[in-house]
């Protein structure tokens, strides 16, 4: 999973960074994260504020879409890159369709409006939804197709507590630190029908922490280095190709 999208080469959250993940790092999904402007329209934002990625100022919440339009993508880390607009939910669904899975990491919004644009364009099944766990039955009430997404406690991982969870929670997939988890409750967590992406996304990323990292066998990885981690995989023979692959069914 490309941690908002692959961001190596281009704005985070950015029609560009979508198109690199699939097209460049050929990952199987792309983490974004959404949230609602003051007009209720649904655009690709992480933070709660455009101040940090942004040529702009104020909530996101607090500004309309037609605000939102007029600002500009900027990374002060990184001038040189091009600067890019907001994506609007739909214009990324369109990216997404056909071509790679959606992580949608849900901040804010109209969780019945998301679920249509979803079957609008055809991504149900292709889609994991993270929220926080109050929100996730409602999910399933919505679309009871949809995966959902929560991050465990360690008091969650224990043969005991699992099922529970999955069952109280109505919840398909586990995430969290990496460190939260060994081989043996990955395989835990797998046998009560939980399948486990951990978190490993950061500067820690290289070769050595991938090595220690697959060993847990986990179903899937969020990463900040998508190109290279998928490179890693193939060469140690855990995946095919490096080829872009289409949705998940």
């Amino acid at each position: 999973m490309a941690h908002r999208g692959d961001h190596t080469a281009a704005h985070e959250n950015s029609i560009e960074a979508i198109r690199r993940a699939i097209h460049h790092a050929g990952a199987d999904y792309i983490e974004l994260d959404l949230r609602a402007t003051r007009d209720g329209e649904l655009v690709l934002m992480h933070d709660a504020t455009v101040d940090r990625t942004t040529d702009g100022h104020g909530r996101v919440e607090e500004l309309t879409s037609a605000e939102i339009a007029r600002l500009r993508l900027v990374d002060r880390r990184r001038p040189h890159l091009q600067p890019s607009k907001v994506p609007r939910f739909a214009e990324a669904l369109a990216e997404l369709q056909g071509k790679a899975g959606l992580y949608l990491d849900f901040k804010s919004g109209d969780r019945a409006k998301v679920v249509q644009l979803l079957r609008d364009y055809r991504m149900v099944s292709s889609t994991v939804v993270y929220d926080h766990r109050d929100a996730l039955r409602l999910w399933k009430k919505l679309e009871p197709a949809l995966r959902t997404m929560t991050s465990p406690t360690p008091e969650d991982l224990s043969a005991e507590s699992l099922p529970k969870l999955k069952g109280r929670l109505q919840v398909d997939i586990l995430d969290g630190p990496v460190t939260l988890y060994t081989p043996a409750l990955v395989r835990e967590a797998q046998r009560h029908g939980l399948a486990v992406w951990p978190d490993i996304q950061g500067p820690h990323e290289n070769i050595p922490f991938w090595e220690k990292t697959v060993s847990l066998l986990a179903d899937g990885y969020q990463t900040d280095q998508p190109a290279e981690l998928v490179r890693f995989l193939v060469q140690r023979g855990l995946r095919r190709t490096t080829s872009p692959k289409t949705a998940p069914k």
